[in-house]
């Protein structure tokens, strides 16, 4: 498929700062996607034509809405905050009810969303994602900080690389490790990423799961290094009704390497939207 068209644009908030978006695909059912910690190297208006490519897929299907954190991001703004600007940017864009897909850092908002919003979420997805941090986790994320607020960048986007992918996918990356100082460079707002980040170290939202209604797909890779699939287990459990597949020799990349994770997408949201339409 050629690559489909797009739009990218700013959702602007009441105190200046501004939501940055991607919309794309002329489908029935509107699919919200929030990206992980990567939106804190760059905004999804930044990655707009890559991102446009890798749906290209979904957009056959679905009108997809790539939405990103505000800009600029300061520290200590929490998921409740998140939650609220995703609400105003959908709802300034006409978007009404959708599916919304989570993923990784992404997730704590979309269970947010789903209690305080539940006229905007008719489903969530909810992948290689928490709802509490692990010991395992802290340990991931306050490397990845520490690299981040020395600057260390290409030590950030290696161990992200590692920590993400199956060993296959990593040994073909370690191929083209040498050319790191050429690709890697320094975020436009450096001071974005370990903001976005820093809110995951003491996350526990164990108490708002029960109060999900929606249907949810929990889905992430069984061999997950950065959230470990007995987190993921155990809020799926938490989740009134929840469905819960974890693929065998997939790490926290599933989402990306894998295509029977987006097969299984479909065919949950087709499921799901049937009854909820």
């Amino acid at each position: 498929m050629l690559l489909p068209a797009y739009q990218k644009g700013f959702i602007s908030l009441a105190d200046g700062a501004r939501i940055p978006y991607v919309s794309t695909g002329a489908g029935e059912i509107p699919v919200v996607l929030v990206p992980g910690a990567g939106d804190g190297f760059r905004t999804v208006a930044d990655a707009a034509f890559a991102l446009a490519w890798l749906y290209r897929a979904r957009a056959r299907r679905y009108r997809v809405l790539f939405l990103s954190r505000r800009e600029p991001l300061p520290p200590g703004f929490t998921m409740t905050q998140h939650a609220a600007d995703f609400a105003f940017a959908v709802r300034a864009l006409g978007v009404g009810r959708a599916v919304w897909e989570c993923n990784s850092a992404a997730g704590p908002i979309g269970q947010h969303l789903a209690v305080t919003q539940p006229d905007l979420v008719g489903a969530l997805v909810l992948t290689c994602t928490l709802h509490r941090a692990s010991p395992e986790t802290g340990r991931v994320v306050g490397y990845w900080i520490d690299c981040a607020r020395q600057g260390r960048w290409q030590d950030l986007a290696w161990s992200a690389i590692e920590y993400t992918y199956r060993p296959q996918t990593v040994a073909r990356y370690r191929l083209i490790k040498p050319l790191l100082p050429l690709v890697v460079r320094p975020p436009r707002q450096p001071e974005r990423l370990p903001n976005l980040l820093e809110m995951l170290l003491d996350l526990d939202q164990s108490n708002l799961l029960p109060r999900i209604t929606q249907p949810v797909f929990v889905a992430g890779g069984a061999d997950d290094r950065v959230i470990p699939a007995s987190v993921q287990r155990e809020m799926a459990a938490l989740i009134p009704g929840s469905r819960l597949k974890l693929y065998e020799g997939y790490g926290h990349g599933n989402d990306q390497e894998n295509p029977q994770y987006h097969a299984d997408f479909d065919r949950f949201v087709e499921q799901v939207w049937e009854v909820g339409a």
